[in-house]
Parts: structure tokens; C-alpha cells; sequence
């Protein structure tokens, strides 16, 4: 058996911080189309928001136990390409959060297995503005 760690999944991941939320984009890259003998990186793309207790919309979605919940149609779901694949309590640092999610890897989202997606940073963008309400 090999003593050697395998390559290394890569990844970048960029944050915007708003007031009492946050938009993270997360891209990964992957090693697997083989074309004419050499194979290719797939990126995968991600975007998270993070609602932290002051935010308007965190006792709709922290009443919630399952993902499937989050399919309601009363909830907010702007900007979520697909609608809401992610769904989970976080409690970092004492602080709660809820953490919802959206990827990029549907079985039509060939167009997004592109290093730069100006689509997905669009998306994150409007989400951004969504999400950026008034918290006090």
C-alpha cells in the first residue's frame, strides 16, 4: 500500500458577508473527462447562504427538519438554481446558523463545468441582494 497521500481535490471559495447572512461560492475541481488521450478538470460549482439568527428569514427556515420541508412554497427561494439541494443547523462557535445550498451539477448543467462561470457569479450576486435585508 502506498504511503503517498493521492492528488489533492483543489478548490476555491470566496465569501460576501452581509448583515446577518452570508454568500459563499465554492467551485471544485476535478480530474475526469479523458479527451484525445489527456483528461480534462470538471469544475463543480456551489453556492451557500448562511442565515445567522438576526436575519428575517432564519425562524421560518430553522422550524424546518428535513430538506424536502424547504420545497415550500412560502419560503424564499430566490436565486437558488435548482431550488435548495442543501439543508442544515449549524452551531459554530455557540452561534446558530442555518446553512442552505444550491449546486451546479444537474444532469443538464454541462454548461457550468467551466473553470470561469460568470452564470453562477451572477446568481451568488442576486442572492446576495436578496438576502440583504434590513436585520436588527
Amino acid at each position: 500500500m502506498s504511503k503517498e497521500l493521492p492528488e489533492p481535490i483543489k478548490s476555491v471559495t470566496c465569501r460576501y458577508r452581509g448583515t446577518a447572512f452570508l454568500v459563499e461560492i465554492k467551485r471544485v475541481e476535478t480530474i475526469g473527462v479523458l479527451v484525445e488521450r489527456h483528461l480534462l478538470a470538471q469544475y463543480k460549482w456551489f453556492i451557500y447562504v448562511y442565515l445567522f439568527e438576526k436575519h428575517p428569514f432564519f425562524e421560518a427556515f430553522n422550524k424546518l427538519n428535513t430538506l424536502s420541508e424547504c420545497y415550500d412554497e412560502s419560503l424564499p427561494q430566490l436565486g437558488m438554481h435548482g431550488g435548495i439541494t442543501l439543508f442544515s443547523r449549524n452551531t459554530d462557535n455557540g452561534s446558530p446558523s442555518i446553512k442552505l445550498g444550491c449546486d451546479y451539477c444537474h444532469y443538464d448543467d454541462d454548461a457550468f463545468n467551466i473553470e470561469h462561470s460568470s452564470s453562477v457569479l451572477a446568481d451568488a450576486r442576486d442572492i446576495y441582494i436578496y438576502y440583504n435585508l434590513d436585520c436588527k
